[in-house]
């Protein structure tokens, strides 16, 4: 269920306390992937065409990383039909963490992103970069969603190599009946491009609440969450001295 509202803003509210465990997904181990990624509560699936439990879709890597910590997340759009192997299939990678939600308090996930300039899904059609917030009842039922469309926010320049990470950030208010708030970033329908420079990462997100009275909390009947994508001069930043994978961390 997509949220319904997009807007931006040029400041962003007040912030309370971090509610994600490491942050900045520099704690990490065997997962279920080849390489090691981030551990519990940090989940990380990947699927290949029709097998629905890829093990090779993600892996923690210190090139990726942005905060200083050690390590970012390298999702692997190569790996999707790729020249060894071209029926095998696009890949999705989903990374996310769950929290305790209450409802009608308004959840803010800022996060950064790079991709490099050969990354598929600035180039194919239908391959895309979401950053979201779910919002689920009571049986894990899926109330509404507020999805960022990265590459429509301008993730990526093709006109400089190096990962160009830049900050997103994303509010919505957790709709009647939200028992958990999850922490998203999903690559849809990646492929191999071309070498070198295929490199989609995410890294150092922060998810915090503050009670919101701003905007009225949707039934989930409607499918109308308001989402506020921050994407100002204020919270938008780009790295471009990242090349050829040498990381030089940005000022935060």
């Amino acid at each position: 269920m997509a949220c319904g509202i997009v807007a931006l803003l040029a400041s962003a509210p007040a912030f309370g306390a971090e509610i994600l465990i490491d942050p900045g997904m520099n704690l990490i181990g065997a997962n279920g992937q080849l390489g090691n990624t981030p551990n519990t509560p940090w989940v990380v699936q990947a699927t290949r065409g029709a097998n629905s439990a890829f093990d090779d879709g993600a892996a923690s890597e210190a090139f990726a990383d942005v905060d200083g910590g050690g390590f970012g997340l390298f999702f692997k759009a190569f790996v999707g039909n790729p020249p060894w192997d071209p029926t095998a299939g696009s890949v999705d990678v989903n990374i996310y963490q769950d929290a305790a939600a209450t409802p009608g308090t308004s959840y803010t996930l800022s996060g950064w992103w790079g991709a490099e300039d050969n990354y598929s899904g600035l180039h194919t059609a239908g391959a895309n970069v979401i950053f979201a917030l779910d919002f689920f009842g009571a049986g894990d039922v899926l109330l509404a969603s507020a999805e960022l469309d990265l590459e429509a926010a301008g993730l990526g320049d093709l006109a400089n190599p190096g990962l160009n990470y830049e900050l997103f950030q994303l509010t919505a208010v957790a709709p009647a009946g939200a028992q958990t708030v999850r922490a998203r970033g999903s690559m849809l329908n990646a492929v191999f491009f071309q070498d070198p420079g295929q490199a989609l990462v995410p890294d150092a997100w922060s998810l915090t609440e503050t009670d919101s009275t701003a905007s009225p909390v949707p039934e989930p009947a409607t499918g109308a969450l308001t989402a506020l994508a921050m994407l100002g001069a204020a919270v938008r930043q780009k790295v471009r001295t990242l090349r050829a994978r040498k990381r030089v961390p940005p000022t935060l």
